[in-house]
Formats: structure tokens, C-alpha cells, sequence
């Protein structure tokens, strides 16, 4: 699948307690600066600007720094998806999902909190990966998820509690039907 590197990104600081996590994971594999911008195949200055979270992460730094550090897209931003998402997902499918969430939250001017933009990520991968959806349809399911949120006037129209007993479904059955897919 080819990726659109349209260089836009959003900066983890501009979520509610979600936090770029690079230089932590950087220096937990013993690597300098330098050398990861090696791996990545940009200058060190670029590197720097990604790590401080002065550069927004687009899908392809999120897919090229965490294949350099050998973790999940979703570990780089302090993601936590809990264990709907599983260890062995597409890497690949799985940082696009990220990317879209963080372009889709910009462009759409809402400023979830990181619960909210995982919860989001997990139930777009889980969909798009059981349905085989198209890139395209991929971002407009993102689209219409984060649009949504805006109207509902609330941070997360999902959220559900915890205690019911099956909370994961009841939650999938009505983000389906909020985005018109049954």
C-alpha cells in the first residue's frame, strides 16, 4: 500500500497527556542521536527537531523511527492501546492508523485526550484490518470518527463503562453505526 508523506503531523505535546517518546527509546537501545538519524536516513538536526517534538510526526516518521527502533508506531507516542490491539498487528497499518487520527484531530481542530486518540486507534485498526479497508476508506472512517467527537460536544461520544460485561462490543456496535457502517 503506498503511504501519501504529505510532511503534515501533529505534535504529541498538542494531546492531552500523550508524550513523544524517541529519545527514551533511543538511549534504552544505546544509540546516540546521530546514529538513529543514520537509521532513519535523516540529518541529525532532523532528528533532534523530532525528538524535542519541535517537527510533527507525519505516518512516514512514525513508520520509519519505530522500524528503527524495533517498536509498535503506537509505543513512540506513549500510546496505550491496551489488549484489544495485538503484539503481532501490521506495523505498517497500525502507524498509518496514528497518522490519520493525528492529521484527522488536527485538521478537524478537536484536541482529544490520549485515552480518547487510543481508543480511536484501536477500533479503526481492529476495523480495518477485519474488513480489509482501502487506505481511503481507512482515512474517511478516521474522519468520520474524529468529526463526530466534534459535534457530540464531548471528547469521546464512546466512552462506555468499563464494568459492563460486554463493554467491547456494545462499544464497537455503536462506533459502527455512528460512522454508518454495519
Amino acid at each position: 500500500m503506498a503511504i501519501s508523506h504529505d510532511g503534515l503531523g501533529i505534535k504529541t505535546g498538542d494531546i492531552l497527556g500523550m508524550k513523544n517518546r524517541i529519545t527514551e527509546l533511543r538511549k534504552a537501545r544505546g544509540l546516540s542521536s546521530r546514529a538513529l538519524a543514520k537509521i532513519v536516513g535523516t540529518s541529525p538536526s532532523q532528528m533532534g527537531r523530532i525528538e524535542k517534538n519541535k517537527r510533527g510526526l507525519s505516518i512516514e516518521w512514525l513508520l520509519r523511527i519505530s522500524r528503527a527502533l524495533d517498536v509498535p508506531p503506537n509505543e513512540l507516542v506513549d500510546m496505550d492501546l491496551g489488549t484489544s490491539t495485538p503484539v503481532s498487528c501490521d506495523q505498517a497499518l497500525l502507524g498509518t492508523v496514528i497518522g490519520f487520527v493525528f492529521k484527522a484531530c488536527e485538521s478537524f481542530e478537536v484536541k482529544p485526550s490520549a485515552k480518547d486518540i487510543a481508543g480511536w486507534v484501536s477500533f479503526v485498526y481492529d476495523h480495518a484490518a477485519q474488513h480489509h479497508l482501502t487506505f481511503a476508506q481507512t482515512r474517511e472512517l478516521v474522519s468520520t470518527i474524529v468529526k463526530v467527537s466534534k459535534k457530540a460536544a464531548k471528547p469521546n461520544p464512546f466512552d462506555i463503562e468499563d464494568d459492563e460485561e460486554d463493554a467491547p462490543r456494545a462499544a464497537q456496535r455503536r462506533r459502527l453505526k455512528v460512522a454508518g457502517i454495519d
